[in-house]
Order: C-alpha cells, then structure tokens, then sequence
C-alpha cells in the first residue's frame, strides 16, 4: 500500500533480503523511479540478480559517495517529471 502512493522506491542491497526484492519488483512493475543501492566499490560483489537486471538502476556508494548518489538520483527523477508534464499553451 504505502509503494503504491509513493513516487520513487530506494531499495539498500547490500545484504541479500526477500522483501527487499519482492519491493523491487513491485516496483518496477508499477514504473516507479527505483534507486537500488549496494555499499562497496567493487560491482563484481553486488548479487548477480541486480547486477544482471536492466530495470534495476544499482548504485554502488560509500561513505563519502552516498549524499551525491541521492542526489543525483532525486534530481534525475525531478528532470523526468517536469518532462512529461505537458507544456502551456501560452496563445491563450
């Protein structure tokens, strides 16, 4: 219910979770903006299951990576947003 109202899903990955994934899934079949986010610097350590998936946006981050990776992710779903608003018809 509470995926269903909301406008992004941010999923942490790191350590393997059946809800998490389940949520994920939600998601993506929703067309919700998803962030998916493994701790570490290495790709090749994220499970294949996310690594392998088109539709799963990963991020890797750390410590010192992670307020931009949010960042970026909110203002990249910002941008879509004001995109598919339909622009006014100033002749009026």
């Amino acid at each position: 219910r509470r995926l269903a109202t909301s406008d992004v899903l941010i999923s942490e990955a790191t350590t393997p979770s059946f809800g998490a994934g389940f949520l994920v899934q939600m998601a993506i079949s929703m067309g919700k903006p998803l962030l998916t986010l493994h701790f570490g610097e290495h790709e090749k350590k994220a499970p294949l299951m996310l690594r392998g998936n088109p539709s799963i946006n990963l991020n890797l981050y750390t410590e010192d990576t992670i307020k931009h990776t949010l960042k970026s992710f909110f203002q990249e779903v910002s941008d879509s947003k004001r995109a598919a608003e339909p622009l006014e018809d100033f002749d009026q």
